[in-house]
């Protein structure tokens, strides 16, 4: 399978700071075309290229900044140009609270937006990785369970086990691998070294980094390489 046959896109690639890239975003098929993430960068690019209207839901992993800071203007931009309310997805009760609060904090009008629980889509299963990239902070991976092949998709994370345990259960020869990754690592990120048995055993694209800054012995291949991945 060439990458162009994917049924995802990358919106943007990089971390907090890499504005180079994009923040980190995904478009994915399961056949709902769902946006996963809004960072800042995210809303114009997805303006310009005329993607956001197609996009039917809005998933989030976490509610960090570079993750959400434009889902103002998505809200907006969808009722006040595309005349359609905005369908945020959310995977459990708790999550659905922090988003709420979010959004009455940026005085976001309730009739712009409603709450979809994950459970109604098929296909998407959760992983709940709270705790795993910051302290304290809701969080979740995803794994998209299509026709042809599984999707995993980690969020911003830093405990490698958390992966290997969605992995060991998951088929190699089917399955594709995006994860994030970087060049120093530590509780917030998973280093690329850590990565390399993975990527040994599975498609892998690594996302959320500067390619710039990841050590030239890295032997992950990194999203941001390959443009007909990018949207």
């Amino acid at each position: 399978m060439t990458t162009d046959s994917y049924p995802f896109k990358f919106v943007g690639t990089g971390g907090v700071f890499d504005y180079k890239y994009g923040n980190s975003s995904l478009i994915i098929d399961v056949p709902q075309k769902i946006l996963i993430d809004i960072g800042p960068l995210v809303y114009p690019r997805l303006a310009e290229t005329g993607a956001i209207e197609g996009v039917e839901y809005l998933l989030l992993t976490h509610l960090h900044g570079d993750h959400i800071g434009g889902i103002f203007q998505y809200i907006f931009h969808n009722k006040g140009k595309l005349g359609k309310v905005s369908k945020i997805l959310f995977q459990n009760e708790i999550f659905r609270n922090e988003i709420s609060a979010l959004l009455d904090a940026m005085s976001i009008p309730k009739t712009h937006y409603e709450f979809v629980p994950v459970s109604e889509l098929q296909n998407i299963e959760c992983i709940d990785t709270t705790g795993k990239h910051a302290e304290n902070v809701t969080s979740f991976g995803f794994v998209f369970h299509l026709n042809k092949e599984t999707i995993y998709y980690s969020g911003d994370l830093g405990d490698i086990e958390v992966s290997n345990q969605v992995l060991r259960r998951l088929q190699p020869e089917n399955t594709i691998v995006l994860h994030e990754v970087h060049h120093k690592g530590g509780k917030a990120h998973v280093n690329y070294r850590e990565l390399e048995e993975l990527s040994n055993n599975f498609k892998m694209f690594g996302y959320h980094c500067n390619p710039d800054l990841i050590p030239k012995d890295n032997k992950i291949p990194l999203a941001s390489n390959y443009p007909e991945i990018i949207l």
